[in-house]
């Protein structure tokens, strides 16, 4: 197995070009130093895993040609979360943890004595970066859903 999976959210397909750019790039590029010809993993969060060789590095991004695709089925059993909305600092462990153990989703509520009520765009943006990350450390091929749902006792399970 390769040193590193790479994240590509889009449909994988085989001998396709993929473009790997922004952080992934980064992270490709100046934190992996992977080099031309090197053969990685990408995987999209659907269940998707390629094996994928560096075709070229440019300034910004890098071109990547696909050898093969695997597919892991979606688990046929759901395993969901439901977690009050906690401080950032903690939510970011939950979520990595969460991720880690095969939870399908996660929902967020506001708790009667929750500090925060929601999260803004960016805080998701954050959440979803975590649960790629986690993704990809503990080898999953699945991405979590993340969903803000309402108050617990407006649930229709408590009605």
């Amino acid at each position: 197995m390769p040193k590193e999976r790479f994240f590509f959210e889009q449909p994988l397909g085989k001998d396709t070009n993929i473009l790997i750019n922004n952080e992934e790039f980064h992270h490709l590029v100046n934190v992996m130093r992977v080099k031309i010809d090197e053969q990685i993993e990408v995987v999209n969060g659907n269940g998707q895993l390629a094996i994928a060789t560096v075709q070229s590095i440019q300034k910004k991004q890098a071109t990547l040609i696909i050898q093969d695709v695997l597919f892991e089925p979606k688990n046929p059993f759901s395993i969901i979360l439901a977690q009050g909305i906690p401080r950032p600092n903690r939510l970011d462990f939950i979520l990595e943890k969460a991720t880690e153990l095969g939870v399908t989703e996660i929902w967020l509520f506001p708790g009667d004595t929750s500090e925060r009520k929601t999260l803004n765009e960016n805080q998701l943006e954050r959440a979803k970066g975590i649960t790629i990350a986690a993704m990809k450390q503990c080898g999953r091929l699945h991405l979590p859903l993340i969903a803000i749902k309402e108050k617990l006792k407006n649930w229709e399970v408590f009605k």
